[in-house]
C-alpha cells in the first residue's frame, strides 16, 4: 500500500474526518487532500504529528516493517561519494 492509502486508511481507522485531520495539523483540508490523493507528500513533522493523531509508529505509517524492508529502501547519496569529493591542499 502507498502512503496515500496509508493515510486514508488509518485515518478511517480513528474515524475522522479529512477536516479533523486537517485542523488538528493546523492545514488546510485541501493541503490534507492532496497527502491522501498523492499529489503531495507530508513533511517528516507533518508525518510524525500524524504518527501521534494515528497512535502509530512511522514505520507502520511508512510500511516499513521488517529490516528486510528496511534493505529495500535505496537512498541515493551520491553527493557523499568520495569519487565525487574533489580537494585541493595547498
Amino acid at each position: 500500500m502507498s502512503l496515500k492509502n496509508q493515510l486514508k486508511f488509518y485515518r478511517k481507522a480513528v474515524g475522522m474526518t479529512q477536516q479533523q485531520i486537517a485542523n488538528a495539523l493546523c492545514i488546510s483540508q485541501r493541503t490534507y487532500a492532496h497527502y491522501e490523493t498523492g499529489k503531495h507528500e507530508p513533511s517528516v513533522d507533518i508525518i510524525k504529528k500524524l504518527c501521534v493523531i494515528f497512535n502509530c509508529t512511522a514505520d507502520e505509517l511508512l510500511e516499513i516493517d521488517t529490516p528486510g524492508e528496511r534493505a529495500k529502501v535505496n537512498i541515493n547519496n551520491s553527493f557523499n561519494n568520495s569519487n565525487n569529493i574533489k580537494v585541493k591542499i595547498k
